[in-house]
């Protein structure tokens, strides 16, 4: 993390192409953000330490929660300014459910019987689509990334009528 921190500040970091040259990355101020990813300490440190904020990248707002906890903990402790970035994931179809579930168990094949859980935990109604945005808020998460499952544009048009 601190290479690519010093990397993006402009610092050189690597030997260029000829004798001498250095070469640095520099990206548009203020920085790239960077999110952990987690629910160990190592996490939660690396967040504090090094990131904007932390992603929950699934497993839904009871799980992210003690987790989200720690955080801000720390984060204060820390004396870091403002408030970190905290993101949900929530899979979800409107349309389609069957195909949805057969997509992500087809992803997360690789996991084993996991794949049936992460399945499970996919939104499908406009009840549980607008209950796990309440779900996420209430645990502590400020943003939320809804990942659709179906292969139709359409469903991110149903998903904004229903949560904004």
């Amino acid at each position: 993390m601190s290479y690519l921190k010093r990397a993006w500040r402009g610092e050189a970091v690597a030997e260029g192409d000829f004798p001498g040259e250095s070469r640095a990355v520099v990206p548009e101020p203020p920085g790239i953000p960077i999110l952990i990813g987690g629910h160990s300490k190592r996490a939660v440190r690396r967040t504090v330490e090094h990131a904007a904020g932390w992603t929950g990248a699934g497993g839904g707002p009871a799980r992210a929660e003690p987790t989200v906890k720690e955080i801000r903990q720390a984060w204060a402790e820390a004396g870091r300014g403002g408030e970190p970035r905290l993101l949900g994931l929530a899979y979800f179809s409107t349309s389609q459910p069957e195909s949805g579930d057969e997509y992500l168990r087809s992803y997360y094949a690789y996991a084993g019987d996991h794949a049936d859980t992460i399945a499970d935990g996919a939104v499908r109604t406009p009840e549980k689509i607008r209950a796990i945005v309440r779900d996420f808020e209430a645990a502590g998460l400020n943003e939320l990334t809804f990942t659709p499952t179906v292969a139709d544009p359409d469903e991110v048009d149903r998903l904004a009528d229903l949560v904004l």
